[in-house]
Formats: structure tokens, C-alpha cells, sequence
């Protein structure tokens, strides 16, 4: 998958805040920072960045890529797409969280039911709950 021609172009043009804070998103588990999503960006280039922002919390919580969600395969090769098109995509430049950011990740993630293990920048572990069977 790659980015239409005018999506590019927005997410080229989004500057980079090294100042802004993140927000974390509740359902891909990772943490996004208002710089990195333009406005007038099509439904399809839409799609793909917020693929992109998953596939970067995997990252931001060391997991490797034999398990970036139900089809890593898949995430593999949108994320190396992405690398290889050479995006200048301000998200690029947040692989490596801060040490306030990472804190911040792990706070947002005990609070979901999900558990960091050991020191910072190590690999959290995702609590699996039960299904419950209908009665």
C-alpha cells in the first residue's frame, strides 16, 4: 500500500513539534501526536496512517514483528513499503520514545488493562482476558 499522490504531499508538508505532547489511542494501543495527521487527508490515506501509528506502537512496545497484530506479514510489508518510499512523515522521527513519553505510554497502558514489565523501554506485556461465553 502506498499513499495517494496529494496524501503525500499533506504529510510532507506537517511540521515537526518536538514540543507537542501525545495522545494515546485506546483501541491500536499506541500513542499519536497531533503533527502527524494533516488535514484533507483522504479516507484511504487516513486508513494508512493510523496502520502506520499501530504498527509504530508494536515498536514502541518492543514487540517484534512475527507479532504486529493478527497479520504481521501484512504490517511487515505496509511498514517497510512506507520506509522504502522514502515519506518524510514527521512520525518517522518518534521511534524512539522520550523518557516523559514512554512513562506516559506505560501509564496509558496500565490503565487499559495492559502491563509493562521491568524498566523503561522494556517489552510491555498485553493482557489477554478471558472471553466470556454467552449464557
Amino acid at each position: 500500500m502506498h499513499f495517494p499522490i496529494e496524501d503525500r504531499r499533506l504529510l510532507e508538508e506537517q511540521c515537526f513539534d518536538p514540543k507537542t505532547r501525545p495522545k494515546f489511542d485506546r483501541i491500536k494501543l499506541c500513542l499519536t501526536w497531533p503533527d502527524e495527521l494533516p488535514r484533507g487527508i483522504s479516507r484511504m490515506g487516513d486508513s494508512l496512517l493510523r496502520e502506520l501509528w499501530r504498527i509504530r506502537g508494536f515498536i514502541h512496545r518492543s514487540i517484534p514483528p512475527a507479532e504486529w497484530g493478527p497479520t504481521p506479514s501484512h504490517a511487515q510489508t505496509i511498514w517497510s513499503a512506507a520506509q522504502e518510499d522514502g515519506i518524510r512523515w514527521t512520525g518517522f522521527k518518534r521511534l524512539e520514545l522520550s523518557v516523559n513519553d514512554q512513562r506516559f505510554l506505560n501509564s496509558c497502558l496500565a490503565s487499559v488493562g495492559a502491563e509493562t514489565a521491568g524498566p523503561l523501554g522494556a517489552r510491555p506485556r498485553i493482557l489477554v482476558h478471558p472471553r466470556r461465553d454467552r449464557e
